[in-house]
């Protein structure tokens, strides 16, 4: 392979990683039962100016440190699961400081894998025609995010759910995610969008959510959508 083949090998390997929906599951190694992160297929400064590249950072950081304390007390269960999933749909056998940190663990895998520095703006497809069921527009949507939000406190987080009968939007607190069995079926569902309001700072609710639906990454969404099972 010469230079110029090997230099398009690696840009096509890099797209097809950008646009792949499955680059953000967490893996867990067999051998060594420990999870680990996935290497994001972009860099935060592609998200600017929707999202401040060096405070994504530092969400990034502080994931890969709730990755360290979920392996270590994970390890310490002693018990053979296969993902983190699985712990919140068997709430019962762990701890509640167990459960609130693989909830938080959970939820910033499912944040960074709804943003995408390629977003369409919009939905189309098999997602477009949920959307529509489900609010009657994606402008509607889009308000009742915004709805949410004004109820939330600062460390909550929103969600774009399927609960196979419909689309809805839910909140849960950071330490609770949607696939936690325990929380009351007005927010429980298989999450396809997730955002932390923490990091919406001094902007108002409708900036900090009109940044975020310009770089929602609704690839994600159609594959999620078409993979989602009964929670």
């Amino acid at each position: 392979m010469n230079k110029r083949d090997f230099i398009k090998a690696g840009v096509v390997s890099s797209i097809a990683l950008l646009s792949s929906p499955v680059w953000g599951k967490a893996v867990m190694n067999r051998k060594t039962k420990i999870f680990t992160l996935p290497t994001l297929p972009y860099t935060f400064e592609s998200l600017e100016p929707q999202f401040d590249g060096r405070r994504l950072q530092e969400l990034y950081t502080y994931h890969q440190q709730l990755n360290t304390r979920f392996n270590t007390e994970y390890q310490a269960t002693g018990t053979p699961l296969r993902t983190v999933r699985d712990i919140l749909r068997q709430p019962s056998h762990f701890s509640q400081r167990f459960i609130a940190l693989s909830s938080e663990y959970l939820n910033y895998k499912i944040f960074w894998r709804s943003l995408s520095p390629n977003s369409s703006g919009r939905p189309s497809g098999d997602v477009q025609k949920a959307i529509l069921s489900s609010f009657g527009s994606v402008e509607n949507l889009k308000m009742t995010f915004s709805a949410q939000a004004v109820n939330c406190q600062d460390t909550d987080w929103l969600w774009l759910v399927d609960t196979r009968n419909q689309l809805s939007v839910v909140a849960t607190s950071q330490t609770q995610n949607p696939f936690l069995r325990t929380l009351p079926d007005t927010q429980r569902g298989y999450p396809l969008l997730g955002i932390p309001l923490a990091y919406r700072g001094i902007r108002s609710n409708d900036d900090y959510l009109q940044a975020f639906w310009q770089v929602a990454n609704w690839d994600t969404v159609t594959y999620k959508l078409k993979n989602s099972n009964q929670i």
